[in-house]
């Protein structure tokens, strides 16, 4: 398995992002590889109020909830499995990145 270099956080991470919504292929198992994304943006995202995770997270979202937070107020949550809509005033699309979906910021 290849490994990701997630060193990189972009400033909008630290400075501004307050919604993800992680979706990832329930085909992907690949528990470190889910635990990774979480922790990158938990970790990074000083304003982030709240993680949103797909049904593919459930085997790992324990580790997840105990992940420390840079945002002390971040909230983590499992969405529903028809649950795709993220209505929290950002514009937000998902990217494939690396059989994974991470959240793509539109410029306004």
């Amino acid at each position: 398995m290849e490994k990701n270099n997630l060193s990189f956080v972009p400033q909008c991470f630290q400075s501004s992002l307050e919604f993800v919504q992680l979706k990832v292929p329930i085909t992907v198992t690949e528990t470190p590889s889910k635990l990774q994304l979480a922790i990158y943006f938990i970790r990074n995202c000083v304003v982030l109020k709240k993680l949103m995770v797909n049904e593919s997270f459930g085997n790992v979202m324990n580790e997840v909830r105990k992940i420390p937070k840079r945002a002390s107020a971040c909230e983590v949550v499992m969405l529903a499995p028809a649950c795709e809509d993220v209505s929290h005033g950002s514009s937000l699309l998902p990217v494939i990145y690396k059989d994974m979906f991470i959240p793509k910021i539109l410029d306004q």
